[in-house]
């Protein structure tokens, strides 16, 4: 019996190694896994206000031009208090940023005013008008005086925006400060 009851057993534990593996087979039939949605905001722009473009003391009749670089036109212009314009432009690293300025066609001093032309606009990574600066060309829009640069933002996700320009004084041009306002306005593109 002990033989019957050992060919038994054995054909009931085939059984069950053939069941095993066809359910082990078969268990498998579908699967699946995740992955994430994700989105990150960029940091909001922000312009900041350094240095007013300044052309210091001009004569009445002759045109003075601001450089890029700091130097005058013609060369033997007073250099009291002239200097270069600049913006700090301050958003999300490598986001392509718009820079567009909104540039007066003429300096004011109450009904009192003059020409204001010729700019010259770059753009760099470090406070530093000339070393590495990118210089661009102004763009037209809709009759206004716009300069227009697209540019993406370098690691430290701040830029520095240069302006300069020419004045045209009349040779009877009343003695006094004149002024107009320069916008500069930074949009993510």
């Amino acid at each position: 019996m002990i033989t019957q009851n050992n060919s038994i057993t054995k054909f009931i534990a085939a059984g069950i190694l053939v069941l095993a593996f066809t359910f082990s087979a078969s268990a498998q039939t579908t699967d699946n896994d995740v992955i994430i949605g994700r989105a990150e905001i960029l940091t909001g722009i922000d312009v900041e206000q350094q240095t007013n473009l300044d052309f210091g003391f001009v004569s009445p009749g002759i045109a003075k031009t601001v450089n890029l670089d700091g130097t005058l036109v013609p060369a033997t212009s007073n250099p009291t208090n002239v200097s270069v314009g600049s913006f700090k432009v301050t958003a999300g690293v490598a986001a392509s940023v718009l820079i567009t300025f909104t540039l007066p066609t003429q300096l004011d001093k109450g009904a009192d005013n003059f020409g204001i032309d010729t700019w010259q606009a770059s753009y760099n990574s470090v406070a530093q008008p000339v070393t590495g600066a990118v210089a661009y060309v102004p763009v037209s829009a809709n009759g206004t005086q716009v300069y227009g640069a697209t540019t993406n933002f370098p690691a430290t996700g701040e830029l520095y925006v240069y302006l300069g320009g020419t004045v045209h004084p009349a040779s009877g041009q009343p003695a006094g400060v004149y002024t107009h306002d320069i916008t500069l306005t930074a949009t993510y593109n």
